[in-house]
């Protein structure tokens, strides 16, 4: 008996959603839709270093964060004046949000 071959389990793409960065020019034009989005992943959105940008690579969110001391406080570089920075990562459960038809937000 021959019937209909199976067809092959592939990977499901439209699960998997294409590599995407917001540069921190759309991360002030668009802060409270990125920051429902963030807190949606589990991410404090005040925890983003707002001069870094955020990427999302195979389901991983890629952002900076100010590193901090045991007190919780921002270490610095006296040397340029501003806070050091760590990279962090979350997972991504919601989608990232489209912006390219998003026009900027009301002041």
């Amino acid at each position: 008996m021959t019937g209909k071959p199976s067809p092959k389990r592939t990977e499901d793409r439209e699960d998997r959603q294409a590599p995407v960065t917001f540069s921190p020019y759309l991360m002030r034009r668009h802060t409270e839709q990125l920051a429902g989005w963030l807190h949606a992943n589990g991410v404090d959105p005040d925890d983003v270093a707002i001069d870094h940008p955020i990427s999302v690579v195979d389901g991983v969110i890629h952002y900076h964060a100010a590193d901090l001391d045991r007190s919780g406080e921002s270490t610095d570089d006296s040397e340029v004046d501003e806070a050091i920075t760590v990279e962090r990562t979350a997972r991504c459960v919601e989608p990232a949000p489209d912006l390219s038809q998003a026009g900027p937000q009301a002041s």
